[in-house]
């Protein structure tokens, strides 16, 4: 076994759980069971990015013969592929529907950061006056 290998694969497993958890935190409300769909998926790739590359370097740490594994690192290149391509279709989705009302503008709330129920810009900083409310 290779340390330095089975090392950069343990980092790059504790990477993905901390990934996992970030991602799984986050809300999302699609539109659409479409667009649910394709959040999965950019979720797949984002997260299983981290766990395809931690699943190479192991894979290079425990075989005895590594070139046998070499192809392995086309599983990250296509989930980092799956990532790039979802996430281009879900801004194309979220730019039709502001171009659906007409005005390009998040609706409710005037073009500006979006905001939580308290009245919070979601970044955490206080509105400015009239702004989010």
């Amino acid at each position: 076994m290779k340390t330095f290998d089975a090392v950069v694969a343990v980092v790059l497993a504790l990477v993905g759980i901390r990934s996992l958890v970030h991602w799984l935190r986050r809300p999302f409300h699609p539109s659409g069971p479409g667009e649910r769909m394709l959040y999965v998926l950019h979720l797949t790739g984002r997260i299983g990015w981290w766990f395809g590359l931690a699943a190479f370097f192991l894979a290079y740490a425990v075989v005895d013969e590594p070139q046998t594994v070499g192809w392995f690192i086309l599983v990250p290149i296509a989930l980092a592929g799956l990532q790039l391509l979802t996430g281009f279709l879900l801004s194309r989705r979220a730019d039709d529907a502001h171009e659906a009302d007409g005005t390009g503008l998040v609706a409710g709330n005037g073009g500006h950061a979006p905001t939580d129920p308290a009245g919070l810009h979601l970044n955490g900083e206080e509105p400015h006056a009239g702004v989010g409310k």
